[in-house]
């Protein structure tokens, strides 16, 4: 980006025309590194360059012209729309300015490569840690389950000084800016949201899940013989509770599902920049938009109604993507991450209408009940995660010197009620590679259930009036207005968690 060229330029349409010109170079830096990025974790591939555009957004978004000149022409020109765009490139310049500053980057990108790299053998077995996420949901032996988790812990406490130092140095750069935490810079600052009120809504979500979650706690012991539940249990509890056979659910049949899914809403996938990969990865899935002809989704392989979850969820994303690929740059690239996440959890919802599950998989009535049933324990489990996730990452930047597995267990017994050892986070590439991030779906989940109340819907299979109403209002628009903005236009009134808590306490069902 040619900074001395828009510094010399002073009337206002030969600077737009020249700005529009140095924002399509530095997109096409970050059509590189996202393709980097994804290389680099669906195939272990290594690059230099990756470094190289890291420290090359650096110095751009530190070199004093650069915030300067987005101030001077933001207040300067009258276009909402221009105006729009230049907030939006500034504020992803803050977020960028500390994540691209080579001590920070380098730092997270050898903690990734190395934990990424990671196996382990037992009993006479390799593991890849990248696969105990895996082991962990599905394996029905409990005792490798735990050895394995155990595993995890034992080598956090070996990464937990390189992962300290990244923590520490995020804090530093954002203290400089003024934030007394880099927690609370991206939080209150870079999504301009109130921690407070979410973590005391939050609380209350919990309190009136308490019932329901005791139930199922219950459920639990009876079923698999737990005398207790423990953390490792959680997710192999809500993912297997209920028999639904893998082999009904084959990863294979990805691609044409999805296809046949989206033409329900007049959607022809081949005609789309988006292509869907199965991989072996650390989490379930991932979406990348490299640039607006080229989506990639990759979805861990493995057979079940899990998958089909997450490639819905990972869809959804794409879509978004390549909606709103008509926007400028700033409006396609730097999406704010609680829109993004809620595009992508309204699609999801498809896996569990029954219309769906009957056109695509023949599922019989019964067997619905059962997948409704654990669709709704999923997401009680899940978002449970990510309040836990979102207070242990608050809770890290504020102790930095604390002992992270300590605070781990002392929130996992918080928000779970168990007790024991929780994941350690210096072994969790979320709190490296998505800092700031998990609380961004249970917001995700406030709007995908707005939706669901406002259109009085299960989910968005063959109900192509309300895509289009989302497509129109909120994905094709991108950036452009905020997303508290964009739905309470679909939604006739201003944002709430009431009804994704009536939904998790079991209060509510939304009508077809």
């Amino acid at each position: 980006m040619d900074l001395d060229r828009l510094a010399r330029i002073q009337e206002e349409e030969a600077w737009k025309a020249a700005y529009d010109e140095e924002i399509g170079k530095l997109e096409m830096t970050f059509q590189e590194l996202t393709l980097l990025q994804y290389e680099l974790t669906t195939e272990k591939i290594e690059s230099p360059r990756l470094t190289e555009i890291q420290q090359a957004h650096f110095q751009i978004f530190t070199d004093p012209r650069f915030t300067e000149m987005l101030d001077f022409w933001e207040q300067k020109i009258s276009d909402p729309k221009w105006k729009r765009r230049l907030a939006v490139l500034k504020n992803k310049a803050l977020q960028e300015e500390i994540e691209s500053h080579p001590a920070i980057a380098s730092i997270k990108n050898a903690l990734m490569s190395t934990i990424l790299q990671k196996t382990f053998t037992l009993h006479g077995e390799t593991y890849s840690l990248s696969n105990v996420q895996a082991y962990l949901m599905m394996n029905p032996d409990r005792q490798l389950r735990e050895d394995l988790f155990m595993e995890t812990v034992r080598y956090g406490k070996e990464t937990a000084s390189q992962f300290r130092e990244l923590v520490l140095a995020r804090n530093r750069y954002a203290q400089e800016k003024g934030y007394s935490t880099y927690f609370h810079f991206v939080f209150e600052h870079i999504y301009g949201l109130d921690w407070e009120m979410y973590r005391e809504q939050g609380m209350q979500m919990l309190q009136q899940t308490d019932a329901i979650s005791r139930a199922w706690d219950s459920r639990f012991k009876e079923k698999f013989g737990w005398e207790d539940v423990r953390y490792h249990d959680l997710l192999f509890g809500a993912l297997n509770y209920y028999d639904l056979p893998a082999e009904a659910f084959p990863s294979e049949k990805i691609n044409e599902v999805l296809a046949l899914t989206f033409a329900s809403f007049g959607v022809e996938l081949s005609s789309t920049p988006i292509q869907v990969a199965l991989c072996d990865l650390p989490y379930g899935g991932m979406m990348n938009a490299i640039s607006p002809t080229d989506i990639r989704i990759a979805v861990r392989k493995r057979d079940g109604y899990g998958a089909y979850k997450i490639a819905l969820h990972e869809m959804g994303h794409a879509l978004y993507e390549h909606f709103s690929s008509q926007q400028p740059p700033e409006l396609f690239r730097f999406k704010d991450l609680i829109g993004h996440e809620a595009m992508a959890e309204i699609f999801m919802t498809i896996s569990a209408q029954p219309k769906w599950l009957q056109d695509v998989f023949h599922v019989e009535d019964s067997a619905i009940k059962q997948i409704q049933e654990y669709d709704h324990l999923f997401f009680l489990i899940v978002t449970k995660y990510y309040f836990y996730q979102s207070l242990l990452e608050h809770a890290i930047y504020e102790n930095p010197e604390a002992d992270f597995q300590e605070l781990s267990d002392k929130w996992a017994e918080e928000v779970f009620g168990v007790k024991g050892r929780a994941m350690s986070p210096s072994v969790d590439v979320l709190y490296l590679a998505y800092p700031v991030y998990t609380h961004s779906y249970i917001f995700a989940d406030g709007i995908r259930d707005m939706l669901r109340k406002a259109f009085r819907v299960d989910g968005l299979y063959g109900n192509q009036h309300i895509f289009d109403a989302i497509r129109q209002s909120f994905m094709e628009p991108s950036e452009s207005d905020p997303w508290q903005e964009k739905i309470q236009a679909l939604c006739k009134e201003p944002f709430t968690f009431q009804y994704f808590a009536e939904y998790l306490a079991g209060k509510s069902r939304f009508q077809c």
